[in-house]
């Protein structure tokens, strides 16, 4: 996590590294620039080099494509439960849209529990907040929890749902919305931290503090066909543009040129 790299250790041991350095990698420009300002060193110093996909793009290389007959499930989210992932806004913005229109699909959010700090295999205390906010806000029996889910299951989900909404405040690159775009899931994404140039023209951003957004944009994704089309399209364009392939390669220039 980015806030780990202010913690007086880290910054130590990454300053030392920094300087005993030729080049560093860093898998997003908002990660280069951070880096640049924990570490103190010029961003010259620092090249940018993506990421691939995640489990989609292993499927899709084994012949998997999404049969968009099949997408008759809801809004997803995935991502292990910490509160900077914003599910909280979600939950809000889900039952604002609610009260609208009842033929809003379910909306569930997977991920493993957190205790606010670090990831726990059984229990937490934040699928319990989410659980009951979504209580509060009458919507418990739209909203699931299925918890932590395997590969597998992720790739059902990616397969079959209508949308994905990916809020979080603060990611280094934001896996799930490439895995998402790359599947032709339609996607709204957070507009914060390094999620905006990953996800580039192939979803739609918004605000995640913005809960009234975040509702017009589902309903939008959700109910405008033409709309849908076009995010279906444009994130799996956007999408074709990372793989691991693309990283090795770049990766290796970069090291060939620091051993000349």
């Amino acid at each position: 996590r980015m806030g780990g790299l202010r913690s007086t250790s880290n910054q130590f041991f990454l300053r030392l590294t920094a300087r005993r350095s030729s080049q560093m990698i860093a898998i997003s420009s908002f990660v280069k620039k951070a880096l640049a300002d924990i570490l103190s060193v010029s961003e010259n110093l620092i090249d940018v080099v993506y990421h691939g996909g995640g489990v989609v793009e292993e499927a899709q290389s084994r012949g998997w494509s999404a049969d968009e007959s099949e997408r008759t499930g809801g809004i997803f989210f995935v991502s292990t439960l910490y509160p900077h992932k914003n599910a909280d806004q979600l939950i809000r913005a889900y039952a604002m849209l609610r009260k609208r229109r009842s033929d809003v699909p379910p909306l569930t959010i997977a991920g493993g529990d957190t205790d606010g700090e670090s990831p726990t295999e059984e229990q937490g205390t934040e699928r319990e907040r989410l659980a009951g906010l979504a209580f509060r806000l009458g919507v418990e029996d739209q909203v699931r929890f299925p918890g932590r889910i395997s590969d597998d299951e992720l790739m059902e989900y990616l397969g079959t749902e209508q949308l994905m909404v990916f809020p979080s405040s603060l990611e280094g690159f934001g896996i799930p919305a490439l895995e998402a775009m790359q599947a032709g899931l339609p996607l709204i994404a957070s507009s914060r931290t390094s999620i905006p140039e990953v996800v580039g023209d192939g979803g739609i951003t918004v605000d995640p503090e913005d809960v009234e957004a975040m509702a017009g944009r589902i309903e939008h994704a959700l109910f405008d066909e033409d709309a849908r089309e076009r995010l279906v399209q444009a994130g799996r364009e956007r999408g074709r543009q990372f793989s691991w392939k693309k990283t090795a390669e770049q990766t290796l220039t970069i090291l060939d040129e620091v051993a000349k």
